[in-house]
């Protein structure tokens, strides 16, 4: 049963991923605005500068996390369907590439937005 819902949340993940990348540019900087004034507001709570975080820090972290709950949640769908991680570690690393340059491959085609290879260094 967990196999199950490991995998679920794996695949859930890549569903938002791939849902973000398919945001056109206009949409996408809302959404990261919308992110930017909580994280300048909370910032400012604790009485720093919030003028020192910027939306593409915002884009990156949110390209990070994403991705990062993806490689856990890929890894321990890996674990429960083969018990062993060792020998299967270079198929989470395939599928983990799979998934950062499709991700970047969806940009491409999409108004406003742009394929970086950092990011898919970054995902990955």
């Amino acid at each position: 049963m967990k196999k199950y819902i490991y995998l679920s949340l794996t695949i859930l993940c890549i569903t938002l991923i791939f849902g973000n990348s398919l945001m056109d540019g206009q949409a996408s900087s809302a959404q990261s605005e919308v992110v930017l004034e909580v994280v300048h507001a909370v910032v400012e709570s604790i009485g720093s500068d919030p003028s020192r975080i910027t939306e593409q820090m915002v884009r990156k972290v949110a390209h990070f996390v994403s991705f990062a709950l993806f490689g856990v949640f890929l890894i321990a769908t890996l674990q429960s369907w083969f018990g062993r991680l060792r020998p299967y570690i270079f198929m989470g690393l395939f599928f983990g590439l799979l998934i950062a340059v499709t991700d970047e491959f969806i940009q491409l085609y999409i108004d406003g937005r742009s394929s970086l290879v950092e990011d898919v260094v970054l995902d990955l």
